[in-house]
């Protein structure tokens, strides 16, 4: 289980809680976007090892074309609390992945859960 090192008891456990999810790629992301804790699927599915992974946000594992809707879609997400759909992301070697999704804003203070289904490939 990827994280940061400076984590809180809560932010320790929100991470290894997340690596109880073997098919279900799980990341936590920060108020700006930037992830501080994934767990393997999510590396699976991206592409990006674990570590590398808290060296991204949000707008790094998006398409170009599609940033702006992001900010878009971020901004309602913390307000709105949840959020669910299909995200289209980018992987490391840079191809498309559409992924079902489900996002909680605030699982702890200014940390937010997205889950994205993998593919059954």
């Amino acid at each position: 289980m990827a994280r940061t090192t400076d984590a809180t008891p809560g932010e320790q456990l929100l991470a290894q809680l997340i690596e109880r999810f073997p098919f279900t790629a799980a990341l936590v992301a920060n108020t700006e976007g930037r992830y501080v804790a994934a767990n393997r699927a999510a590396s699976e599915l991206t592409g990006y090892g674990q570590q590398e992974l808290l060296s991204l946000s949000v707008w790094d594992l998006t398409p170009p074309a599609g940033e702006r809707d992001v900010d878009i879609l971020w901004r309602a997400f913390l307000q709105q609390r949840e959020q669910s759909g299909v995200y289209t992301l980018v992987t490391r070697d840079g191809r498309t992945v559409e992924a079902p999704y489900a996002a909680r804003a605030h699982v702890l203070p200014g940390l937010h859960l997205s889950l994205l289904k993998r593919s059954s490939e």
